[in-house]
């Protein structure tokens, strides 16, 4: 009787057996997952020096004398999706006893003199754009021709001055006047543009030639009131804004002078500055040596740092 008993429990066992080991092959074909995905990324530096990274120092060597200041030209890149605060923290070796650093920049364009004669309120309105930026929006007073000089301050809006800048003057009107084709639109007579210290970059006097000359001018009349005659507020040589279709605007090129680096700029960055995505700051850092400074080697180091 124990004899059959066992060899029974012996079957029972083997059953066991054989269904864990289906169990366990079922549960293998079933997904543990349903993808996966994997990114590899090289990351460039965001913010940098003349195009180096932060491990990459930029050095420069020169040959001083007290009381003397030199300037290096650099630029700062924001090539990052976000803005960021920087500031400057600056030492040097063995001390910065009589030695000053600087942060100078180029200087912007400062303002726009512009001599417009102001006839008809309802046909002498005007926006003016220097590269492509609105700047300035007259609404006209009408009355008698009066040539009106108009100031624009062109400070707020940050555009380096060196290089050549197209100045467009658009007359707004709803309309243009009944005359236009004789006369032209909007009266024309000086151009001036200056840089932020004050310095006349160039200028142009609309209607003379030899003035006029070099300056590309776009979209203006003839010579009046040469060719068509006229009041034209008493002036001796202007141009207009043509008509063309349903706009009258016309443009002339003025140009301020690449300036070098210069101790006696315009500082910036003495205090923590923003860098705006895809902002470019081009600057010059100045080295001022006091006239009493001791003779010697000095290491002077600038580092660019974040600030929270």
């Amino acid at each position: 009787m124990k004899k059959n008993r066992t060899k029974k429990l012996g079957k029972l066992g083997l059953i066991a057996v054989v269904l864990i080991a289906c169990s366990v092959i079922a549960s293998a074909t079933l997904l543990t997952f349903f993808g996966k995905i994997e990114t590899t990324v090289n990351i460039e530096q965001s913010v940098q020096i003349d195009g180096n990274n932060w491990n990459e120092a930029i050095t420069h060597d020169l040959d001083g004398v007290g009381g003397c200041c030199y300037c290096f030209e650099h630029e700062i890149v924001n090539n990052g999706c976000q803005p960021i605060m920087l500031d400057w923290e600056i030492w040097a070796n063995p001390n910065m006893d009589g030695i000053t650093v600087s942060f100078i920049r180029e200087p912007y364009l400062g303002s726009l003199d512009l001599s417009v004669l102001d006839g008809m309120a309802e046909y002498d309105d005007f926006d003016v754009y220097v590269d492509d930026i609105l700047v300035y929006t007259y609404s006209a007073t009408g009355g008698d021709e009066i040539w009106i000089l108009h100031t624009v301050d062109l400070l707020p809006f940050e555009i380096p001055a060196a290089g050549t800048h197209t100045v467009k003057i658009d007359c707004i009107a709803d309309e243009p006047w009944q005359y236009f084709d004789t006369y032209g639109q909007l009266g024309v007579d000086t151009i001036e543009l200056y840089c932020e210290l004050g310095t006349l970059c160039d200028s142009v006097d609309i209607g003379d030639t030899s003035s006029e000359a070099g300056h590309n001018l776009v979209g203006w009349g003839p010579v009046e009131p040469a060719t068509s005659g006229g009041n034209w507020g008493g002036i001796t040589d202007c141009r207009a804004t043509w008509v063309t279709g349903d706009e009258s605007w016309a443009s002339v090129d003025l140009t301020c002078e690449e300036s070098e680096c210069d101790c006696d700029g315009i500082p910036i960055m003495e205090e923590p500055f923003e860098l705006l995505p895809e902002e470019t700051i081009e600057f010059c850092i100045c080295y001022g040596f006091d006239m009493l400074i001791k003779p010697g080697t000095y290491t002077i180091k600038a580092k660019l740092i974040p600030t929270i």
